[in-house]
């Protein structure tokens, strides 16, 4: 509608033209992400799973997660060390953007998101803890419901998107034969997602 209403205008300007492009490539991009994540979604119901480094693959996930985290000036610790578990290096990085990507997100200027990792028992967690202002209570049980999109708290941010990312996430993990939760942080800032996948 907007690019119809654009070119049936007999008085835009480049400026106006430039500022439509703008507009209808924001939006490509929220319609790629949106079909991306829907393919992911149908097609991570058998994944091939194998000995992984949990440390590369912290490291890859921070890496394609800096750009958006620079952009707000947040810094991202990964203290992830050299873990062996049983996955699929490729889907679980997809696991550690998505979340990190939301830390990120819903997390003010100027803040820390922390990724660590270690082992308990036959088992490891990843966890990734942010400092925004958290989930409400309400919303925790359906975080991973798919489509869902919290109408206080982190949404009132008015951040973009489509309610399909910890969605996706929790599927991903299924397929592991891992568990994955969130909880709110102890001193009541922030929210702490945590993974948990058996070792190699």
């Amino acid at each position: 509608s907007e690019i119809e209403v654009g070119l049936r205008d007999k008085t835009a300007t480049k400026a106006s033209h430039a500022a439509l492009l703008a507009s209808s490539l924001d939006e490509v991009h929220h319609m790629r992400t949106l079909t991306d994540r829907l393919l992911m979604l149908a097609n991570n119901h058998d994944i091939s799973l194998s000995p992984t480094s949990l440390e590369a693959v912290a490291i890859e996930a921070v890496n394609r997660t800096i750009p958006l985290a620079q952009a707000k000036k947040i810094s991202v610790k990964n203290t992830a060390r050299d873990i062996t578990v049983t996955a699929n290096a490729e889907s679980l990085t997809d696991v550690l953007v998505i979340l990190l990507e939301n830390a990120v997100k819903y997390s003010p200027t100027k803040s820390t998101i922390t990724l660590s990792a270690q082992k308990r028992g036959k088992q490891a967690t990843l966890s990734i803890s942010d400092t925004g202002q958290g989930i409400a209570a309400k919303d925790l049980p359906h975080i991973f419901d798919r489509f869902y999109r919290a109408d206080t708290s982190r949404s009132s941010q008015n951040v973009a998107g489509h309610g399909l990312g910890l969605s996706i996430a929790k599927q991903i993990i299924s397929a592991h034969h891992g568990h994955i939760a969130a909880l709110p942080n102890s001193d009541g800032k922030g929210t702490t997602f945590t993974i948990t996948i058996t070792l190699a």
